[in-house]
């Protein structure tokens, strides 16, 4: 039902225009509203709208419902509700107060909770009555209830009712309805007015009473309407409409030749394209508009019972019906229909199609459409006479087609039919056929008249080309058109006069010189392939030297001066698809008729906006027929049994009161959280779905409504997305994002709209910064004491390994000592043994001082490397005093090393010392013995060179070959390998050569730096 319902009302409302332009009423076009359900409530009782801009209805059903301009919500469900809802009344905090057969509900949108009032019996503070409470909130925002019993105040933070006393009536008015109260109005001083069965009350809130203003017989009031001039229209159930004198309190009928005596509903205002303000009301089938001033009225049949009107601050009406929800919104309304098959007593397709359109002075002719002949109306639109066919002697079927007609300078009337030019002079015709033109089943085709300045016509036949007619010799001249051409479907001149003329074969351009034709084919747009795509059907030269092509791809516009086809292609929203007629409107956009659209092009930046059905265009105007432009800028078209006609300028406009993008749900794992309206969204910390129901509440043509949403976060930018409106974020991270919504219409000529929203994710505990705080300082904690434990070990370990170091250092100066006092008493006996009594006592001091020095060591394993080189120094002189000058020692010690604190182990070199003694210089043949001790600092080292001329290592093995081998030089190996911690000792021992024989021994000892104190 309710899909035949909507392709029938806006035929319905086209059946009625012509009796609108005689009283003036306005033509208008009831669409039903897009409320993004299958399933449209119907018996809707009430419309409100609340501080965003939502929509919310109450139905017959129980049901309350939120539309948003893209989707409708149940608030509350028959099952909810137990009652039938009905008015509706909305306070500044959006809660809605709702009149229900089962008493007073308050709903809370931000929490959905429902608040019930309900008379008690015997506690005068509760309400009055359950059947049908009609609440109002006034400007104060304080909630008035009417019923059966009265009226009263609700205190909303107690919950209680303060009632306000009904005068007694006259005694000449039925008593049953006196305390029976309707709906309440507030006038623009702020003073409330009550509807009753008798006329209407005053509330003085100051002596809390009601001031009568009595109707002279029992009526019913039904509702007020209070106009800018402070007039009160009222409807009434019975008695019509009538107004109210508030100053002197007077009632007045109104007298009208139409019936008026029926039960009306919902008085508004609504102002249409025009600016004329109307009244607006119901009855039962029929929308009514008044004239204020007039007071004519004008009934408009819908089919299906209203129950409601409204009219919300853009100047939309809505209409709620017994079959859904319907809207007069002037976006829609400024095509303008005029079926003009009504005027002539014809059906629709008996009278065909408008196709040219000549002003005759005082009256318009129109040529039908096909074969229809010519209809002549006054000004206004009022039908004159049908002339089937020109000349109208003829019953010729070709005579009966007339394309276009023209006016010469001496008044004569031409006909382009397809029997041949007619002249019409006075009441006579005369008929003119060129000779090289005419067929017995085509005629002569002749299409349209160009005049040339020149007062010569250029006159296009469809199958046989251009002709130069002068109209005063009323003579043809023949212009061949290329033989690949088949008809020609268009013809123009351009501003610099011209001829441009398009066919089946594409474009050409009259060459004046030769009168030939140069072709301008046209290519595919996109390049893909060869293939020619020629048809023109229509061609429109500009200011600028361009020429547009309707064509069978679409709209190409050709620059004469380049000689090149620019095509607008699908970006552009036409398409590839034919085109069929073209217009420049006075602001110099291109006009285009498109497969049942109607295209506007900016010829500039090329914009393109389209209208279609759901602007109010007709579905079955017509590609081919009228489309003119009138002298006071409008636009007509044709439809196959009339006209419509719009001012390009208003129909570009549109809606210039945009929508705005609002928030109407967030829910957090499925469950509707308390959304305050604000730009910031704080979600629960252990969130993990959230769902954002969004909404662009524009309510014109709202079924083109296009939402999308882009979320992005620290600055980096996503690309916008297209939405049903519903947005799902599942496991974001902690964190702050910023979501973007935006709506847009491409129906309508208006900026989209854009908000900006914030999205807060609190971290989870686990993810909070004290949580990581004190896990970053547990984690520190356990390495601190696992670093102070590894330390531990790692000294134990160390100290460990030093002990066992000193220990075998210990062991090994131990072993040292005892073998260095050892070759050293052997020195003194062999002093004793040879009665040298002199060197034995030098001897034996610096024996003695020497043994001085190692036994005040003995108890270290290192000493200062001054004190060891002064021990070495006394070693060095024992030594060359028991060998009786065979050797001289030479020392070349770096100074800054003398005076320093670092330490080695005691006689570290001087196993090599002794060896270089023993085994190389005392076994010399001659006493020209040098022993050369360098002690430098290299590197992070100490580098000890001792070198001597000795006989050299291998003579010395000879030498000593049955002798047992010294533990010196080994136990030296190990000390040095101990200091330096290192896997081999840091030794070096060199032979050195002198010609082919040794001559002694180089020794390179490195002793790591250390000092006392490290």
């Amino acid at each position: 039902m309710l899909r035949r319902f909507r392709f029938i009302l806006p035929v319905l409302f086209f059946m009625l225009p012509f009796w609108v332009c005689a009283q003036s009423f306005p033509d208008l076009k009831l669409f039903p509203v897009h409320t993004g359900s299958s399933s449209p409530a119907k018996n809707i009782s009430d419309i409100a709208i609340d501080q965003q801009g939502l929509m919310w209805f109450s139905t017959e059903a129980g049901e309350l419902l939120r539309y948003d301009g893209n989707y409708t919500k149940v608030v509350i469900s028959p099952d909810q509700s137990n009652a039938s809802l009905h008015e509706l009344s909305i306070d500044n905090k959006n809660q809605i107060y709702i009149s229900s057969a089962d008493g007073l509900i308050c709903y809370n949108p931000l929490n959905d909770k429902l608040k019930r009032y309900r008379h008690i019996e015997n506690d005068n503070r509760s309400l009055a009555d359950d059947d049908k409470p009609n609440p109002f909130v006034d400007s104060k925002q304080r909630v008035w209830v009417t019923s059966t019993r009265g009226l009263q105040q609700l205190d909303a933070l107690t919950g209680q009712f303060v009632s306000y006393h009904t005068p007694d009536i006259p005694a000449t008015f039925p008593q049953k309805e006196f305390n029976h109260l309707e709906k309440i109005t507030e006038d623009r001083q702020g003073n409330l007015w009550i509807a009753s069965a008798y006329g209407l009350y005053k509330i003085d809130t100051v002596e809390k009473k009601l001031v009568p203003y009595y109707f002279p017989h029992y009526i019913w009031i039904t509702g007020i309407f209070i106009d800018s001039q402070q007039q009160f229209w009222l409807t009434t159930w019975g008695a019509g409409m009538i107004k109210f004198d508030p100053e002197s309190g007077k009632f007045s009928d109104l007298h009208s030749p139409e019936n008026l005596n029926k039960i009306f509903y919902g008085p508004c205002e609504y102002v249409d394209i025009n600016q004329k303000k109307w009244l607006c009301f119901s009855d039962y089938e029929s929308l009514i508009l008044m004239d204020p001033v007039t007071e004519k009225i004008k009934r408009y049949f819908v089919g299906t019972r209203i129950n409601n009107l409204y009219k919300d601050k853009s100047n939309r009406l809505w209409m709620a019906t017994t079959e859904g929800l319907f809207i007069i919104d002037n976006v829609q309304q400024q095509i303008i229909s005029y079926p003009l098959h009504q005027q002539a007593n014809l059906a629709a397709g008996e009278f065909g199609f408008p196709k040219f359109w000549f002003d005759a002075g005082n009256e318009i002719w129109l040529t039908g459409y096909f074969a229809k002949g010519l209809y002549r109306f006054t000004k206004n639109f009022k039908f004159i006479s049908h002339i089937k066919s020109i000349p109208p002697s003829s019953n010729s079927y070709l005579s009966s087609i007339i394309s276009a007609i023209v006016k010469d300078k001496n008044q004569n009337i031409w006909y382009c039919t397809d029997s041949g030019l007619v002249k019409q002079t006075g009441h006579s015709f005369h008929v003119l056929i060129p000779p090289y033109r005419f067929n017995k089943e085509k005629g002569t085709s002749f299409k349209n008249i160009l005049q040339r300045p020149d007062g010569k016509w250029w006159i296009r036949s469809y199958w046989d080309g251009m002709s130069l007619f002068d109209p005063a010799k009323e003579t043809f001249i023949k212009y061949e058109m290329p033989k690949e051409v088949t008809v020609v479907t268009a013809s123009a001149l351009d501003k610099s006069g011209k001829l441009w003329v398009g066919t089946d074969k594409g474009l050409y351009l009259l060459n004046d010189e030769n009168k030939t034709f140069l072709s301008y084919p046209m290519h595919y747009p996109n390049g893909s392939s060869d293939r020619l795509w020629n048809q023109i059907f229509d061609l429109l030269p500009d200011n600028n030297n361009r020429i547009w092509l309707a064509t069978q791809i679409g709209i190409a516009v050709f620059d004469a001066a380049k000689k090149q086809f620019d095509f607008l292609n699908e970006h552009s929203g036409i398409g590839y698809s034919p085109t069929f007629r073209l217009l420049q409107d006075d602001d110099y956009f291109i006009w285009a008729i498109a497969q049942g659209k109607l295209i506007a092009i900016n010829s500039e930046n090329r914009n393109v906006q389209s209208f279609g059905n759901e602007t109010g265009l007709p579905a079955g105007f017509d590609d081919y027929g009228l489309f003119h432009k009138t002298m006071d800028g409008n636009i007509w078209l044709a439809y196959t049994g009339g006209l419509i006609s719009f001012n390009p300028k208003k129909l570009l406009a549109g809606n210039m009161e945009n929508g705005k993008i609002i928030i109407t749900d967030v829910y957090e794992d499925g469950v509707r959280m308390m959304y305050h309206n604000d730009t910031t969204i704080e979600v629960n910390k252990n969130a993990t779905q959230i769902r954002i129901r969004f909404a662009y509440n524009n309510y014109s043509i709202s079924e083109k409504n296009i939402l999308y949403y882009k979320i992005s976060q620290q600055g980096l930018n996503t690309n916008w997305q297209k939405s049903n409106g519903e947005i799902s974020l599942v496991n974001l991270a902690p964190g702050t994002y910023t979501l973007q919504l935006k709506g847009e219409n491409p129906a309508l000529n208006q900026m989209p709209a854009i908000a900006s929203f914030t999205i807060v994710i609190p971290p989870k505990w686990y993810q909070t910064i004290l949580f990581k705080t004190l896990l970053l300082l547990v984690a520190l904690i356990i390495v601190y004491f696992l670093s102070r434990w590894r330390i531990r070990n790692i000294k134990s370990k160390a100290a460990l390994q030093q002990k066992i170091a000193e220990s075998e250092m210990a062991a090994l100066k131990a072993q040292m000592n005892p073998h260095f006092m050892f070759n050293c008493i052997n020195s003194i006996d062999s002093f004793i043994y040879s009665n040298d009594k002199y060197n034995a006592t030098l001897y034996l001091n610096k024996f003695a001082k020497l043994l001085r020095n190692i036994l005040d060591h003995s108890k270290e394993n290192t000493v200062l490397l001054s004190n060891d080189i002064e021990t070495l120094k006394l070693y060095i002189e024992l030594e060359e005093l028991r060998h009786e000058g065979k050797f001289k020692t030479h020392f070349n010690i770096e100074k800054e090393l003398e005076n320093t604190q670092i330490i080695v182990p005691p006689l570290i070199i001087q196993p090599f010392v002794e060896n270089a003694i023993l085994h190389g210089l005392r076994n010399k043949n001659s006493n020209d013995g040098i022993l050369d001790i360098s002690i430098q600092k290299s590197g992070s080292s100490i580098e000890y060179i001792i070198t001597d001329n000795g006989i050299g290592r291998t003579a010395s093995a000879m030498l000593n070959k049955n002798k047992p081998s010294s533990h010196g030089m080994n136990i030296s190996f190990d000390r040095i390998r101990l200091f330096n911690q290192e896997e081999n000792p840091s030794v070096i021992i060199k032979d050195r050569i002198e010609g082919d024989s040794q001559s002694g021994t180089t020794v390179i000892v490195s002793l790591k730096t250390k000092y006392r104190y490290d």
